[in-house]
């Protein structure tokens, strides 16, 4: 994790001139990491969840001010009490920035096939494993906010819909996410 910080602190501190111009043939690199962790307690039951996601994002631009590419998501949750899941996905995106500049606001759109495996114990003991895919699109709207020419702090507010290969599994989501991104010129 030292190593982590390190490197990110240098990617800051590297001295660039100018700020975003989003042009094409740029690539953007970026994504989030999320960990969670809660617990619970009532009269019959005590209960800890923690969850970690890691969602990376890898992009061209084809065009000034828009890019395409490719959307990935790894999470895993675990319950103490009898339940554990792992989410592996991939999927197209599409973004479009709509000026570009020391905070460049932008529009996403993005869709994603997910492979997620679900573990539930009995308390006698036993194990079963279920897998299933779900199907993910997914809006958002956020901004960068650019240290540099190539590195940008990342805001979004998210959309998301998905659905699950079973008939009555649909999830509606929102939520805010902060990451980093960096830009190749």
């Amino acid at each position: 994790m030292k190593n982590v910080h390190i490197f990110l602190l240098l990617i800051l501190l590297v001295p660039q001139i100018g700020f975003s111009q989003l042009n094409k043939g740029d690539a953007l690199i970026g994504g989030t990491i999320g960990i969670s962790s809660s617990s619970s307690k009532n009269d019959f039951d005590k209960r800890s969840d923690f969850s970690v996601h890691f969602a990376p994002k890898i992009g061209f631009f084809v065009l000034n001010k828009l890019a395409v590419g490719t959307d990935i998501l790894g999470s895993y949750f675990h319950n103490d009490s009898d339940y554990n899941s792992t989410s592996i996905g991939l999927g197209p995106l599409a973004r479009y920035y709509f000026k570009d500049g020391k905070v460049a606001p932008f529009g996403q759109i993005s869709g994603r096939i997910n492979w997620n495996a679900y573990d539930s114990f009995s308390s006698s003991g036993g194990k079963e494993t279920i897998e299933r895919q779900s199907y993910n699109l997914g809006l958002a709207a956020g901004v960068n906010y650019f240290f540099n020419e190539n590195v940008a702090l990342e805001a979004s507010l998210n959309y998301g819909f998905q659905k699950s290969n079973d008939l009555y599994s649909r999830y509606n989501t929102l939520n805010l996410q902060i990451g980093v991104a960096t830009f190749i010129h």
